[in-house]
């Protein structure tokens, strides 16, 4: 019985684990254009520095469009993870 309580419990976690990332991930693919936090060019992990920075509150920007990554009118951890997804080559 402790087995099937033990499978089930890990069945249950991997399958919460995937529905938390498929937001992710599907939004992730569409990076909106003209979206570059740190201005450089290049969406990799200086941009998700540069998001979390603002999520801080250690830098308050005049032009908030160009953290919002997946273009959905809100600047949140979302945007930081779809950078560090680009840098990894996922996307």
């Amino acid at each position: 019985m402790r087995l099937i309580k033990k499978i089930a419990a890990c069945s249950l976690t991997a399958a919460i684990a995937v529905a938390a990332a498929v937001p992710f991930v599907s939004s992730a693919t569409m990076i909106v254009p003209g979206a570059d936090p740190n201005g450089d060019g290049v969406i990799d992990i200086a941009d998700a520095v540069c998001i979390y920075r603002v999520l801080a509150g250690k830098y308050d920007p005049d032009d908030w469009s160009k953290f919002d990554m997946d273009g959905n009118g809100v600047v949140s951890e979302a945007d930081a993870y779809i950078c560090q997804m680009r840098d990894a080559g996922v996307i």
